[in-house]
């Protein structure tokens, strides 16, 4: 039998806590912010979510991407972005010093490889709406929301 000074007991109990507390978190924020960490230092890129009357939009920052390997797909009430970051570092400085050279880079503290990142959304998101733009850096995804939760104007009649 395991008392209440068991340490066993109070791992377990500590852990059933965080875990209550983690849940209790999931379903007090709003589902557009539900599945979204911040997860830095591991080559996924920051985000920001924001929101509107018509549309839900997230903004990647991930500065060096290569643009061809972008991959931004809906699959349910998820979000996928991937992509992979450029290998090489360009090394055209100003006045063309060093235009058409390449540099071995012996120190590296760029995001460098392939990531995937995945984002819940809310119900409300038309996925056969969205779109996206990589563009200075920063990937803009906007994803509709469903005509049905859009707010609709009203027109009052005084007769």
């Amino acid at each position: 039998m395991t008392s209440s000074t068991d340490p066993l007991f109070t791992s377990i109990f500590s852990d059933m806590q965080r875990f209550r507390r983690e849940v209790d978190t999931l379903f007090s924020n709003p589902p557009a912010r539900a599945g979204i960490r911040n997860t830095l230092g591991n080559g996924e890129p920051t985000v920001s979510v924001g929101e509107t009357h018509e549309d839900i939009r997230v903004w990647a920052f991930a500065p060096g991407l290569d643009e061809k390997s972008i991959d931004v797909s809906v699959q349910g009430n998820l979000l996928r972005i991937a992509a992979s970051y450029k290998s090489t570092v360009d090394t055209d400085g100003p006045n063309g010093t060093f235009a058409s050279r390449r540099v071995t880079v012996f120190r590296n503290e760029r995001n460098r490889g392939r990531f995937s990142r995945l984002l819940a959304l809310p119900d409300s998101v038309d996925a056969s709406q969205v779109t996206a733009l990589y563009k200075e850096g920063v990937l803009a995804v906007t994803l509709a929301k469903k005509p049905e939760v859009q707010p609709r104007r009203i027109e009052v009649s005084t007769h």
